[in-house]
């Protein structure tokens, strides 16, 4: 018997080898099924019963073949479920069976479940044992979830298993599902651990869509983002691209050029909606050059008429008028004095998407990712400030054209930081800002080390000028390496507790003043969204110190340590703690550079889209970089989660252990494990000092 699957879908499964990354190993939709590939292909099963159906002595209780709830299933029962299964596939929704090289691997499901209250679909899969570990089970349902939501439009997928499947459970946290619920806990099975109950496991089109979890499935190519006709966030929609907004754009234009004359002398249609195909907020962008001695801040009473209002919120160096339809913005008009024409961003960067394909593909996943998860418009265009920073640095290359700092223009030099008044070396990187270390790529984080390299040895870049620093007064090693790295480098070290950001003032407004005596803000501070606050305006380079979301200096440091006899790209790393900002600046570091990371802890204090487990015997067993955070408020439920020496002895030859200060002796590290050669947390610590001048000099433009 053979599945009714519509489409026919083959999709060819890329294994964890470097090699599998290959274009050509990625999915293939619509192909025909029958037909043998080489490598790793999902296809539809050809028989009802597989090998591995057919005998029950292979399973193991550790995989994905438990039975669901503790109860183990006849031949009879197995082929009978399968056979309703089978006959039941349609719309898209059924079985695939995988092969690799031709040989039989296991099967995946994306199941209708039309009267299931967790959702529409569920997700799974039954691999042989011969292909464990290898990744395919998380690559292969990472393509049925991308299937399922850009193809089918799925509102939600779920998946259950075991709660003793601690295996199938670190694949759903992978993935990026949540767990929202656990079931028939005490009820009697046959497998060891059934008395733990069902765990049930959900992801929603807008998770998935805003990228929770997706780096495993993204970024190595098992899926594509979506790319229908709309999608709306909280408060940013875009949608697909309008044939209509070329005439729109011809229209308005014609209307500023009768209504402006002379004062102007080109016109272009500019941003998303002027490049063909492109996702984009419909919203027409129009740049205007303005004549010889013509100010363009002067020309607001010309097109007052035609309902253009000056934009007192938007940048500085040229002048921007809004105009609205309802409570909607419909158009915004750029004007740039003579001199600013041939080199301003906005243009340049309409070229960049409009010449490289590349670059439009990757500019339109990451809007549809951000109108998915951005709560508002500033988020949104925050989150896309790296990449357009990116592109336009490649154009501006190509073009033999210089790249100074994001953000400087015509009146920001009339107090521009001291850094650059005093001859400092013109911006040369993409870092600016440091926010998030997945705002970071591995290019980065080898200039910042070559950075810390050169301050370690005395011949960092030095520069005269301040920086201003937020700190609260408990704070310690942060505070301590980032006033005397400041002051190592020339810069005069201005402390504030971080509570001054919290006036009822315009972070715009705090960052423009202070921009003309300082030259970065250094900032710890609870809300992350107050950095972001501060960065939006980009009036002056914001360094993350630490927030309740992360903490990068901190990870940065542990890094650069790391790098120095190991390379931290071929190292497994455990961090045992609870959700946190120091868990969360892990995720972070591990999306950014490729890192292998395991969090072990209870299961509802784990960290969202990164690999889990709560078994931390076998976790320390494999790590190479243990990890730990103070355990807050969680500390009873962590207590079972102390490293000790003997867990210690457990674990790899050269094994090293770095617990986040402040920690308590005895509390999250045990007394032995502190006093063993694997303690490496003095070592690691004193980096934070060339660690934090280097992102400094990064953001200033010093190297």
């Amino acid at each position: 018997m053979t599945a009714t699957i519509a489409p026919a879908a083959v999709l060819r499964l890329p294994q964890r080898a470097p090699e599998a990354t290959r274009r050509g190993d990625l999915p293939e939709w619509g192909d025909d099924p029958g037909r043998p590939r080489n490598g790793s292909t999902l296809a539809r099963p050809a028989e009802r019963r597989s090998p591995r159906l057919r005998g029950g002595s292979r399973r193991g209780p550790e995989r994905h073949a438990l039975p669901r709830r503790g109860v183990p299933r006849g031949r009879d029962e197995v082929e009978r479920r399968h056979t309703e299964r089978l006959a039941s596939a349609k719309d898209g929704l059924g079985f695939w069976a995988g092969f690799v090289d031709g040989e039989f691997a296991g099967w995946w499901l994306l199941e209708a479940t039309p009267d299931d209250a967790r959702g529409p679909a569920e997700v799974g899969y039954r691999l042989l044992p011969a292909f464990w570990g290898r990744g395919l089970a998380s690559e292969g349902a990472a393509a049925l979830l991308d299937h399922g939501f850009r193809r089918l439009d799925l509102p939600k997928i779920f998946a259950e298993t075991m709660a003793v499947n601690t295996a199938s459970r670190a694949v759903m946290s992978r993935l990026g599902m949540r767990h929202v619920a656990t079931r028939g806990e005490g009820a009697v099975g046959a497998v060891e651990g059934s008395a733990q109950g069902v765990v049930d496991y959900v992801i929603t089109h807008a998770e998935w869509l805003a990228g929770r979890g997706r780096p495993a499935a993204v970024e190595r190519g098992i899926a594509q983002p979506f790319t229908g006709e709309q999608i709306a966030g909280t408060m940013v929609t875009v949608g697909s691209s309008d044939p209509d907004w070329p005439r729109q754009y011809r229209s308005a234009a014609a209307d500023l050029l009768a209504a402006l004359g002379a004062r102007i002398t080109a016109i272009e249609h500019i941003g998303s909606t002027a490049v063909p195909g492109l996702v984009a907020k419909p919203i027409i962008d129009i740049a205007a050059r303005a004549a010889p001695g013509v100010d363009p801040f002067s020309l607001h009473d010309a097109i007052d008429a035609l309902g253009y209002r000056p934009h007192t919120a938007g940048p500085k160096n040229h002048a921007v008028f809004v105009k609205s339809a309802g409570s909607e913005r419909s158009h915004l008009l750029h004007v740039f004095a003579d001199d600013q024409w041939d080199t301003c961003n906005q243009r340049l960067f309409r070229d960049k998407l409009l010449h490289d394909e590349s670059a439009r593909r990757r500019y339109a996943e990451l809007k549809v990712a951000l109108a998915s998860s951005a709560t508002d418009g500033k988020q949104y265009t925050a989150g896309k400030r790296a990449l357009v920073e990116e592109l336009l640095h490649e154009e501006q290359a190509a073009r033999g054209l210089p790249s100074p700092p994001p953000g400087r223009n015509r009146r920001q030099r009339r107090c521009a930081p001291s850094a650059l008044r005093n001859g400092a070396s013109p911006y040369r990187g993409r870092m600016r800002h440091l926010l998030r270390l997945d705002d970071l790529r591995p290019d980065d984080l080898g200039a910042l080390f070559e950075l810390a390299d050169a301050y370690r040895q005395g011949a960092g870049p030095t520069t005269t000028g301040a920086a201003a620093l937020f700190f609260p007064a408990t704070s310690l090693r942060t505070r301590v390496s980032f006033e005397r790295g400041a002051a190592l480098m020339g810069l005069q070290p201005i402390s504030f507790p971080p509570e001054t950001l919290d006036k009822p003032e315009s972070l715009d407004d705090v960052a423009g003043y202070l921009a003309a005596w300082v030259d970065v803000l250094v900032v710890r501070h609870p809300d992350l969204r107050v950095l972001e606050g501060l960065a939006e305006s980009d009036a002056i380079p914001i360094v993350n110190a630490m927030t309740d979301d992360n903490h990068p200096c901190e990870v940065l440091s542990d890094l650069y340590a790391l790098a120095q006899t190991r390379d931290p790209r071929r190292l497994r790393f455990l961090f045992v703690g609870a959700d946190g900002n120091i868990a969360r600046a892990w995720a972070e570091a591990a999306r950014a550079f490729d890192l292998d990371l395991v969090q072990c802890c209870p299961e509802r204090l784990a960290t969202a889209g990164v690999a889990w487990t709560d078994d931390l015997p076998s976790a320390v067993a494999r790590a190479d970089v243990i990890l730990t955070d103070s355990p807050g408020a969680h500390g009873e439920e962590l207590e079972a989660f102390r490293i000790t020496g003997a867990l210690l002895d457990r674990a790899p030859s050269g094994v090293q252990l770095a617990p986040c200060p402040p920690f308590q002796r005895g509390r999250e590290v045990g007394l032995d494990a502190l006093a063993s050669p694997a303690f490496v947390g003095y070592a690691f610590k004193a980096t934070l000092l060339p660690v934090q001048q280097a992102v400094l000099a990064r953001s200033l433009g010093l190297g």
